[in-house]
């Protein structure tokens, strides 16, 4: 008998551990987003009731530039004015993953603040037939993917299922692709003012885009692409969120 209380003592204590281990492994879950104020989870599709997320804005920090060669001349097309909506599709709220996901479904770059020279540049983000932002070759809303990269402790944002047409003057449309293109994230815990620093934002800088004729004539072939975006969490009521690494 007294071996047999052993074993038994010995499984409870093992199931004990492992049931600690779990809910300790779950307390430290990282590459999640969380509000300013508390530090609560921002809900993702999964969170009850279901399919009602926390809803994300991306501002532009000062200008865009999409640097290429236009009609054998180094231009810069400079936009002063672009909003991207989101919503939490994943924040590794049910299982630990290696990225946070957010849908981005809805762009706009006001045209009379995207130029070339003193030329007006109209910009437009390509779209699924639904009429979301995405990828018409894969049939996916566009997306933004947050991960620690494990190097230097480095915040990586990268870009899925997103290109923008522009009208450029002489040329017409020409589609830039900037699919699995990567910023680095600046992620801070506190002192956050609304669309300012140090709120989250993500940088990129000369980050080359493939570019296509859809239906311009001469358009480049590739460009550079540099902008910085403030994170804002609208439905949060405290204007930004940060990244638990």
């Amino acid at each position: 008998m007294r071996g047999s209380t052993r074993v038994g003592l010995l499984v409870v204590s093992l199931i004990c551990l492992f049931s600690f281990m779990s809910v300790a492994a779950y307390a430290d879950k990282d590459d999640q987003l969380l509000d300013k104020e508390k530090g609560v989870l921002l809900r993702d599709v999964t969170s009850t009731p279901t399919n009602q997320p926390d809803a994300l804005e991306f501002v532009n920090n000062g200008e865009v530039k999409l640097e290429a060669t236009i009609a054998a001349k180094k231009e810069t097309i400079v936009c002063t004015e672009i909003e991207f909506g989101g919503t939490v599709l994943d924040n590794n709220l049910k299982e630990e993953k290696e990225a946070v996901t957010l849908a981005v479904p809805f762009g706009v770059a006001e045209g009379d603040n995207c130029k070339v020279g003193a030329a007006n540049v109209p910009t437009y983000f390509d779209t699924l037939a639904t009429g979301a932002v995405g990828n018409q070759a894969t049939g996916k809303v566009a997306s933004i993917t947050i991960a620690d990269s494990g190097a230097g402790s480095k915040i990586i944002a990268t870009v899925h299922n997103l290109k923008f047409s522009q009208n450029i003057p002489g040329i017409g449309f020409c589609t830039s692709n900037v699919d699995g293109k990567a910023g680095e994230v600046t992620n801070v815990t506190a002192g956050f003012v609304e669309e300012a620093a140090p709120n989250l934002n993500v940088q990129f800088t000369k980050a080359e885009v493939p570019i296509e004729s859809s239906g311009g004539v001469g358009c480049p072939t590739k460009g550079e692409l540099t902008g910085n975006f403030f994170l804002e969490t609208p439905s949060t009521q405290t204007d930004t969120a940060f990244f638990k690494t």
